[in-house]
């Protein structure tokens, strides 16, 4: 008995019909994935500039932070430094009145050569040392920089105003300069009290007078520029 014939299969025709039905589904949600991919998109642009505005913010809180730190600290600085005014001011009134007797003394004393001509053994010996000039420098000026130089080291000097930082460095630096004086002047005061004979005392209260008058002269710029910030 001869074979019967196969039927003819249909896999072929069922595979393209499945391809055709994948494409049309896909082209169907075309539309619906490109406007998903569309807010993904846009979420994540909006996430990023939500979190750089966030940080902008904080920036600019920290700067304005900072700016009244500094402000804070110049207005204890200036208070610091009226307060020590009195203290020059009485120490330059002392050492003046202490100098003119003590120069009128020594213009108007032989020399030791001329003594020693005349034979005079006592006015050969050292000159006992003048009594010690009321001077006291015991209030001094404590003067802070914490604050700019914490401003300096983050960002937050960046979101200042480039004259108004300027302003501020240059007044810092001037009270840096106070402060050198002011440690210049405590030495030469010690250097005044430990001298013995009358001579040295009389160049040490010199050279004491001109630091002090060279403190005064600086903290009343320093006092300038204070006012001038606040």
């Amino acid at each position: 008995m001869p074979p019967m014939p196969m039927p003819p299969t249909a896999e072929p025709d069922t595979a393209a019909a499945a391809r055709v039905s994948l494409g049309t589904r896909i082209a169907e949600r075309l539309p619906e994935i490109v406007i998903e991919a569309l807010f993904m998109l846009v979420a994540v642009v909006l996430a990023f500039a939500v979190e750089e505005w966030r940080e902008e913010r904080e920036l600019d809180g920290l700067a304005a932070e900072a700016r009244g730190a500094i402000l804070q600290e110049v207005t204890r600085n200036r208070d610091e430094l009226i307060e020590s005014k009195q203290g020059t001011t009485d120490a330059t009134a002392a050492l003046e009145a202490w100098l003119d007797p003590a120069e009128q003394g020594a213009q108007g004393m032989p020399s030791t050569q001329e003594a020693q001509r005349a034979g005079s053994a006592e006015a050969a010996q050292p000159t006992p040392a003048l009594p010690d000039p009321a001077v006291n420098l015991s209030k001094l000026a404590l003067l802070s920089s914490a604050a700019w130089r914490t401003a300096q080291s983050t960002e937050a000097s960046r979101r200042m105003d480039y004259a108004w930082m300027l302003q501020i460095s240059q007044t810092y630096e001037l009270q840096a300069m106070y402060q050198d004086a002011q440690s210049a002047t405590i030495d030469a005061l010690v250097t005044h009290r430990t001298s013995m004979d009358e001579a040295t005392r009389r160049a040490t209260a010199r050279a004491l007078l001109g630091r002090i008058r060279v403190l005064t002269s600086l903290g009343q710029a320093l006092e300038d520029d204070y006012a001038d910030i606040l």
